[in-house]
């Protein structure tokens, strides 16, 4: 009996929620928010910012900007404030910094906002938790200033497998940066970009977190080059070339190596001998128990002179090892790892 009166009460309120909803509709929408704007004077340099007016409506939790190329159709979600907790302050703010095409500044954006509250389910409702869009605002960014100069710069020779110089610099960050512009000259002093032998690249693209960086492969050894980055805008506006930014580097000639002779014989602690490098600042001699496989065994401390002695562990009679000498122009800052900014040929001997 108690079931069935269970039962009984169940069907009736069930009734009634259907009769309300019939009666009454489905739940209203919130509120269009109002006051969707814009500042051209900000909509500068690949951005363009929109604001809103909040909704006074203590169910609203949230807003949603939606962006076209047309004022009448094909509006996507551009930006979701997400559900914002209770008694903290909604950002009724959009920097739209996805707004150049190519290099067309001239491309017009419509924006529309709605506010949004919690759901009704997954039934007839569910939609009825966002409001009807606002009318449309149009804006559009236009490129006022070219980029900051680049800064830094970091330039590298090196004579090892195939002579180049790697070039790299830090990412700009601005919204409408599109790549970088590589110049060079042979002597050190300013660059100038009247001259367009100067620029040694095409257009250096970079991914979002990429490093930016080129390498140089059409130089000479025994010559010094000197480089500067030139940022460019999706406008063609370019960056100036500040000279106080200009990095060089000297690609070094081969070391000619003396003694001891390629597949001689030495003693179990042979002394390295070379011919002294123009413009190399010291030297560093590498071991290794292989021609083409395996690490180097030792490394020399840094010399300045042309010659040092072998003092790691003991080398094994009877076995050949490999030879070689990088040079450098300064001290490196990790001897034990850099490969200098030239090599030698490698030669053999075996210990007696």
């Amino acid at each position: 009996m108690n079931r069935m009166y269970i039962m009984w009460r169940g069907w009736i309120a069930l009734t009634m929620l259907v009769l309300v909803f019939v009666a009454c509709g489905p739940p209203p929408r919130p509120e269009t928010p109002g006051g969707l704007a814009t500042d051209q004077n900000q909509n500068v340099n690949g951005i363009i910012v929109m604001t809103w007016n909040t909704v006074e409506d203590k169910e609203v939790i949230g807003y949603r900007l939606y962006r076209s190329t047309s004022p009448d159709s094909g509006f996507e979600n551009v930006y979701d404030t997400g559900p914002v907790e209770e008694g903290k302050t909604v950002e009724t703010k959009y920097i739209d910094k996805n707004v150049i095409v190519g290099e067309n500044y001239e491309t017009k954006y419509y924006y529309k906002v709605t506010s949004y509250k919690k759901g009704y389910g997954d039934g007839e409702f569910k939609e009825r938790n966002e409001s009807e869009m606002s009318a449309a605002v149009q804006a559009n960014s236009i490129n006022t200033s070219p980029p900051n100069s680049t800064t830094g710069v970091t330039v590298k020779a090196s004579n090892i497998d195939t002579p180049q110089i790697e070039i790299k610099w830090k990412a700009g960050i601005e919204p409408d940066l599109k790549g970088y512009y590589v110049w060079r000259s042979d002597v050190n002093q300013p660059i100038s970009v009247a001259d367009e032998k100067n620029r040694v690249s095409q257009l250096v693209e970079t991914g979002a977190g990429e490093a930016p960086r080129w390498v140089d492969k059409d130089v000479s050894p025994g010559k010094e080059y000197c480089y500067n980055i030139q940022a460019v805008d999706r406008g063609g506006l370019k960056s100036q070339l500040v000279p106080s930014i200009r990095k060089c580097d000297l690609l070094l000639e081969r070391i000619e190596l003396e003694t001891p002779a390629n597949e001689s014989t030495t003693t179990a602690t042979p002394k390295f001998q070379w011919k002294e490098l123009t413009n190399a600042a010291g030297y560093i001699v590498a071991l290794k128990a292989s021609r083409d496989f395996g690490g180097e065994i030792w490394r020399s401390s840094y010399v300045t002179g042309t010659s040092t002695t072998y003092n790691g562990k003991a080398l094994d009679t009877g076995s050949t090892y490999y030879w070689y000498v990088y040079s450098f122009t300064s001290k490196p800052s990790n001897p034990a790892e850099d490969l200098g900014n030239s090599v030698s040929e490698i030669r053999s001997f075996t210990v007696q």
